[in-house]
């Protein structure tokens, strides 16, 4: 969700309004300006109406700001990166950079937005009953009012127990805080969310066409946003979950042999179609310690006419520049170490011999991010098959 106007920076967190939130900016004050307001005070000025309208809609968006700060500074008490924070047509969305590290943040993070709701409340409550013992600001109370249920209502839906609401956070923080296990509790949560989506939806579908009322519409949309975001939770959990799972020791390719500097791209290629594994293959000359690696998707980058009189030394990732992690790691430890999106080559050194003891390449990793069903189960019944060893042919010169 990028942002279509940017209106700055609050505490050094960008703030933006997608264009859609402008929609929702109209739909309020209309709704305020043409159905609540003139109800309350019949003699109000079309002035008067209209302008507390728009007051009421900007006081609305300045509501969903507070909530989203809420998550924003809870995040960052918690070491949480804030990328930004951006207005849309259902509500905020607090762009966060990592997930929470512990179930205390994840815990403190989601309650912090229904709590400034709560906040958000309490003051409009308080305003309402000010205005209310002064005669002639009946519409300003009356916005006020509407504002104060408004708060209220967004705290409690917000709190339904399934992600991507704020509740689903709070369940999973209490399922991690009981199993240990972060990705678990956040799938389950998402699954939750799920059913909760398809729930609303139809509750939607029933206030539209049984009971004729054209808001079903809108209740529709919000349960389609909740199922969506849904499914989207639980394929990163799931994915992540796998990540943090696998550890380097069963995925890598142990002691792969070597490949001479001047074997062409060619042979190479022809080698590595005939192995199940497309892994990183270290690049020698005299001895055996490695020029550097490469690997099947870094030999495809040569156009085809070039493979056969390049030579692999023309492409390898130079062994200085290779990415080294450790046997006990797991792939999503190295993947935030390293800070990077995927790597070409990992070499993966013993923790007691500090020696390399295999290799891994992007292509092994992007095999444990595939996405998987609508339920978080991955989509193959037979479990990936993971490198034990690597019995390579000679690659010519």
């Amino acid at each position: 969700m990028n942002d279509t106007i940017r209106l700055g920076r609050v505490a050094g967190i960008p703030v933006g309004v997608h264009w859609s939130a402008l929609l929702v900016g109209v739909a309020v004050t209309a709704v305020l300006g043409i159905q609540i307001l003139p109800g309350i005070d019949r003699d109000a000025t079309r002035l008067a109406v209209w302008s507390a309208a728009v007051g009421g809609t900007l006081l609305f968006f300045a509501s969903l700001l507070a909530h989203e700060f809420g998550h924003a500074i809870a995040a960052r008490r918690h070491g949480v990166g804030v990328i930004g924070l951006t207005l849309w047509v259902l509500g905020g969305m607090a762009k966060l950079a990592r997930q929470a590290p512990t179930p205390r943040a994840e815990f403190q993070i989601a309650v912090a937005g229904p709590a400034a709701n709560f906040a958000c409340g309490i003051v409009f409550g308080v305003a309402t009953w000010a205005l209310n013992t002064r005669d002639g600001w009946e519409v300003a109370t009356g916005v006020a009012l509407w504002l104060t249920g408004v708060n209220l209502l967004l705290a409690i839906t917000n709190l339904a127990p399934g992600s991507p609401l704020d509740g689903g956070r709070v369940l999973a923080a209490w399922l991690w805080k009981r199993g240990g296990n972060a990705e678990q509790a956040r799938l389950t949560a998402g699954r939750c969310g799920l059913v909760l989506g398809v729930l609303v939806v139809i509750a939607g579908l029933v206030e539209q066409f049984g009971f004729d009322r054209s808001s079903g519409w809108w209740t529709i949309a919000i349960g389609l946003f909740v199922a969506t975001a849904a499914k989207g939770d639980i394929a990163g959990a799931a994915v992540r979950g796998r990540l943090d799972s696998t550890r380097l020791s069963n995925l890598m390719v142990h002691h792969p042999t070597p490949v001479p500097d001047g074997a062409s791209i060619a042979d190479f290629l022809g080698w590595a179609g005939t192995h199940p594994v497309a892994t990183a293959t270290p690049v020698v000359r005299w001895d055996h310690e490695p020029l550097g690696y490469v690997t099947p998707s870094i030999a495809h980058r040569v156009g085809t006419v070039e493979r056969s009189w390049t030579s692999v030394a023309r492409v390898m990732l130079p062994a200085e520049l290779t990415p080294r992690a450790w046997t006990g790691e797991s792939v999503a430890d190295v993947l935030e170490r390293l800070d990077v999106h995927l790597p070409s080559v990992v070499v993966v050194h013993d923790e007691r011999s500090h020696r390399a003891v295999g290799t891994i390449s992007d292509e092994q990793i992007l095999g444990l991010l595939t996405a998987p069903d609508w339920w978080g189960r991955d989509r193959s019944e037979k479990a990936p098959t993971v490198p034990t060893g690597h019995a390579v042919g000679a690659t010519s010169r």
